[in-house]
């Protein structure tokens, strides 16, 4: 699920591609999708669960397919991102569940009319890649499978030196995936938490769980909206970040769905919208945007301690 830079929603599911304008949902595609990604043109590329998988380029125009036939050495696609150069990066391999390893990994890079394996790198990693993030600064951060025993791996490759790098030491757990925010930290989720990495840095600086306020370890899902809160969808609701530390969480109590958040985006109105495993379940929450009538401005500050019978705050306004 995603939000296209002309405000649209965009959803992939088994029956197909759904499309909300604002107004409405309407049927954009009747092909089984389970990724979708925007370019720098915001042309979109689409990644369809069909036996074998095959891949699909669509301009606003013309809907292009791509296919063992067109150059791609594997339709078992996993994953997709773009450079800085616009070169489109695709990763393979065959996976079956709760697989670590994967079976035929490739790597290939799309440079708009011919696809190119990366053999120097699939080879040194040489398990399925399956996130992969190309941060503005040149390095492309690839995140391997791993299960509940066995932990992803991340690499950074460097396009300006061609140094590539294992990072996590495999301390991140299984990794789901990988963002950057507005400030240029890289944002890591996994089975095991946040950890939070500076721009071309390759030690994190931070890891933050469920002793910092987050929901469930769990993370499935990251995604940073207009004002650079990171909400954090996880296997038991919502967590949302901001300023150094989570102020919200959102859960079925809220009006989701479902706790097991698996995507989330944003419309024009403001509304935010979660995706769920459970069902192909789909929520939506809007903020007020009416400040209240009433306020604290004076009380018990975070971490404080207060009596065990009684607490006093001071209010103004009313209503």
């Amino acid at each position: 699920m995603i939000q296209r830079k002309n405000g649209e929603i965009w959803v992939g599911t088994s029956f197909g591609v759904n499309r909300f304008d604002g107004q409405s949902w309407q049927i954009a595609l009747n092909k089984e999708t389970h990724i979708i990604y925007e370019d720098g043109d915001s042309d979109l590329w689409l990644i369809h669960n069909t036996t074998p998988n095959f891949l699909s380029h669509f301009n606003g125009t013309n809907h292009l397919t791509f296919g063992l036939n067109d150059g791609l050495p594997n339709s078992h696609i996993q994953t997709i991102g773009q450079d800085g150069d616009g070169n489109i990066w695709i990763s393979t391999g065959v996976l079956l569940p709760d697989d670590p390893i994967g079976f035929l990994p490739d790597l290939i890079r799309y440079d708009g009319t011919i696809f190119h394996q990366q053999a120097n790198i699939f080879k040194a990693i040489n398990r399925t890649i399956t996130r992969l993030f190309a941060d503005p600064s040149g390095w492309i951060y690839l995140a391997t499978a791993g299960n509940e025993t066995v932990a992803s791996h991340l690499w950074i490759y460097n396009q300006d030196t061609g140094e590539l790098e294992e990072i996590s030491g495999q301390k991140m757990g299984r990794i789901s995936t990988i963002i950057n925010t507005r400030d240029g930290d890289i944002w890591v989720g996994s089975d095991n938490g946040i950890h939070i990495l500076e721009s071309r840095q390759k030690t994190p600086k931070l890891r933050l769980t469920i002793a910092n306020g987050l929901i469930d370890n769990h993370v499935q899902t990251l995604y940073v909206d207009e004002e650079n809160r990171v909400w954090v969808g996880t296997n038991d609701g919502v967590s949302i970040f901001q300023n150094g530390r989570f102020f919200r969480t959102l859960t079925v109590s809220d009006g989701l769905n479902s706790n097991n958040i698996s995507a989330i985006t944003a419309s024009l109105d403001g509304s935010f919208w979660f995706g769920s495993f459970d069902d192909g379940n789909l929520s939506r929450f809007k903020q007020e945007a009416i400040s209240p009538t009433t306020r604290i401005i004076s009380g018990p500050m975070n971490g404080e301690i207060v009596g065990e019978t009684s607490v006093s705050f001071k209010f103004e306004g009313g209503g």
